[in-house]
């Protein structure tokens, strides 16, 4: 029963380095694609589990969502590596990092997605479950990197701030290829 206890405990202490910030370097853009790539099939079954009860039977998450799911679900693999490197920054190099990494890549990877999925999860209320699904229709044509990019580039502009004002989610700066017209 012990031995069962500490494996819970150490997952729910992996759960909740991901989110935090301390003294983490920031991610580059093609890892934070990479990591909601990979990670983007479960969330976007999560949600929509969650959210099927106060949708209607004839709408898109009921009718084309698990199609959505499992062709984001495919390629995904592909884009572990680089998704692994991004979470390792946000793990640290403490004790609990480096746990982590001494952790084999499936349990790594269930981990990863268990932890990203709840903290989507539990940001979505029932009332909002209507306009997740029109996301979720909207986004439904563009291949899943451009999904990933869309996403990473929204949590760029908005990533959450923790009670200290730091972004939860802290993609490297990229510089700005375009120029002010005048």
């Amino acid at each position: 029963m012990s031995k069962r206890f500490s494996k819970l405990a150490l997952a729910a202490a992996c759960l909740a380095v991901p989110m935090q910030v301390a003294a983490q370097e920031c991610i580059q853009p093609a890892e934070a694609q990479a990591l909601m790539h990979f990670a983007m099939p479960d969330v976007l079954d999560g949600v929509m589990k969650q959210c099927q009860p106060h949708l209607a039977p004839t709408g898109f998450v009921a009718k084309s969502g698990t199609g959505m799911v499992d062709r984001y679900r495919n390629g995904s693999d592909a884009k572990w590596p680089l998704a692994k490197q991004a979470f390792f920054k946000f793990a640290g190099k403490d004790a609990t990092g480096m746990t982590m990494k001494a952790m084999p890549d499936n349990v790594l990877k269930g981990l990863i997605s268990f932890g990203i999925t709840a903290k989507a999860t539990n940001e979505i209320s029932s009332d909002n479950c209507g306009k997740v699904e029109r996301l979720l229709e909207a986004l439904a044509p563009l291949p899943p990197e451009n999904t990933a990019s869309v996403i990473t580039l929204m949590l760029e502009i908005g990533a959450p701030k923790n009670s200290k004002g730091k972004s939860e989610f802290s993609i490297c700066p990229v510089p700005s290829t375009t120029t002010a017209s005048k």
